[in-house]
């Protein structure tokens, strides 16, 4: 010890000298929470209930979701590649078989219910299923549900090919598919969703908690669809206050998924609906049970701050 503050006497004048014991400790001490600091977890990429030390990785995974902080086209590139890892490709037949059944994807106490009016059927373990029907508000009526794609087969058919193995998997992709009343599955029809006006001037088709009409400000039929070709985009379906996150999620899964494409109005509307009615209970356990009859999740339910790190769909 002697001989060493004897050297760092004589080199005093050109550098400092500090005894060896001295680089160890601070290293030692500081640990990974004092490197990340108030780091949160959304600047990491986590899910919103993890801890901060658990998403921060390095090494061969450091391009997945949760632990980059990816975004945009990377962010979109790495939730594709995790879907299609663990997909399944049911069908259409398979897929609506696993949301119908007893204990399937859409049974709530043995009820299913419509996305857009809010009435409810018995589970029958049919594809159609039509029994002891009511209104939301629990009144008897008479009526059929069939299955709503919220992307529509006609688009899909258009970007793939009907028959083609993209087509299959997209047009039963569970976490798209809804139940519909026929009614209300046959009015929106291939029309995009959106805000309508048809409220305001009587020129609803369809008219039970959503609504398919004229856009907000727009021009069109007097009575949506009236005719008119779902393709010429004249109309709207207006998707009720509580199932509208469900579906601009949904969309947003579709699009990311299968590489589809967006209208810029559409996808500015449909971030509002996904502002305005986060992920509840139901949309939550619905994922679940997708997931556990097709293998991957919609990130958008689990994390829907990933919404707002895409500038663009």
């Amino acid at each position: 010890m002697l001989l060493t503050y004897l050297f760092c006497a004589i080199i005093a004048l050109t550098m400092s000298c500090v005894a060896p014991e001295a680089f160890v400790e601070p290293v030692r001490d500081a640990g990974i929470d004092s490197t990340l600091g108030d780091v949160g977890n959304d600047d990491l990429g986590g899910a919103p209930d993890r801890d901060a030390d658990e998403t921060f990785e390095m090494g061969p995974d450091q391009d997945s979701p949760d632990a980059g902080g990816l975004r945009d086209e990377a962010l979109l590139f790495a939730l594709r590649r995790d879907a299609e890892s663990v997909f399944i490709a049911l069908g259409y037949n398979a897929a609506r078989d696993a949301m119908y059944l007893d204990g399937g994807v859409e049974d709530q106490a043995g009820r299913v219910e419509c996305l857009y009016t809010g009435r409810s059927v018995d589970t029958d373990g049919t594809r159609v299923p039509s029994m002891n029907c009511a209104r939301a508000d629990g009144t008897a009526i008479s009526c059929a549900f069939n299955t709503e794609h919220t992307v529509p087969r006609g688009d899909l058919r258009d970007a793939f090919g009907e028959g083609t193995p993209q087509y299959i998997a997209a047009e039963g992709d569970l976490h798209h598919l809804f139940p519909s009343d026929e009614r209300a599955n046959n009015a929106r029809a291939n029309f995009d969703f959106g805000l309508t006006d048809c409220a305001a001037n009587a020129t609803c088709a369809f008219d039970e908690q959503s609504q398919l009409g004229v856009p907000t400000g727009g021009r069109g039929p007097t009575n949506c669809p009236g005719g008119v070709d779902p393709g010429e985009d004249l109309c709207v379906m207006q998707v009720r206050p509580e199932r509208r996150g469900d579906v601009a999620r949904a969309v947003f899964y579709m699009v990311m998924r299968y590489e589809l494409e967006l209208s810029e109005a559409v996808e500015t509307e449909l971030r509002a609906w996904h502002e305005a009615d986060p992920p509840d209970v139901r949309e939550v356990t619905r994922n679940e049970a997708a997931a556990a009859v097709q293998g991957n999740r919609n990130p958008f339910v689990d994390a829907p701050h990933y919404v707002d790190r895409i500038a663009s769909f």
